[in-house]
Formats: C-alpha cells, structure tokens, sequence
C-alpha cells in the first residue's frame, strides 16, 4: 500500500486512504484515514492486500460483464474495471477480448486514455486487424 492511496474496507463499510506504512512489532501496519467517521485508524498490510485482492476481483467481474454486453455500446461503465480488465486481458494474450470491448466503449474515452489506448493499440496490431 502507498501513501495516499484509496480503497474500500469492507470491515468499516467505506472508502479508506492510507495516510502512514510503519513497522510495529514486526508487523507493517497502515495508518488509514476514515473520512466517514473522520478518524484514522491502525490496519495490517496483510488486511489491506486482502481488500486489493477483492478490489480486484470486482473489477474484473464488472469487466466480464461488459466483455459478455450484448449492446453494441456501453453507456455506463466503469473506466478502472475496463483498465483492469485490459490489462489481465493483455497478460493472458487474450487480444480479442480488448478488441471487442474497445469497439463497446465510446472513442473518445478510447483515445483520452493513454494506457487504454496503448493496450487496443498493441493488441489490434498484434491481431493484424485495422
């Protein structure tokens, strides 16, 4: 976990940032800010990367959803699940799967994304289709 960073504590029911890493008993703990109940709190780094890992998950459960869309285009989407997913999508060699959900999403978010961009870039080339 980075300073500054965000993610979702399922135990406190909300958004959390981590304002502090330090080491304590030999454990690494972050210091997360709770702006619900404007406090900060202490959590292991083992907690926090079991919330990375559902983070995660979500996120490529709503890309699935979007790769098996039946619309031609997606209205509402969410920009992180589709980077997520491009990026598994990219990982696996699975450039068909980038392909078709790019030509799902609007041009524009395609072009205004360099990391989108890049991976629909790389993977159409890959495919050899223009």
């Amino acid at each position: 976990m980075s300073l500054g960073q965000w993610f979702y504590s399922p135990d406190h029911g909300q958004l959390c940032q981590v304002v502090e890493t330090q080491m304590l008993w030999g454990e690494t703990v972050c210091r997360v800010w709770l702006p619900g109940k404007d406090t900060i709190m202490r959590m292991l780094i083992g907690c926090a990367n079991v919330l990375k890992t559902l983070r995660e998950r979500t996120l490529m459960r709503e890309f699935e959803e979007y790769r098996e869309s039946k619309q031609k285009r997606l209205k509402v989407f969410r920009l992180e699940a589709v980077r997520a997913g491009f990026k598994k999508a990219w990982q696996e060699r699975d450039y068909a799967t980038i392909i078709a959900v790019a030509h799902k999403i609007p041009e524009n978010v395609l072009q205004e994304d360099p990391k989108l961009l890049m991976w629909y870039d790389q993977a159409v080339t890959r495919m050899g289709e223009e």
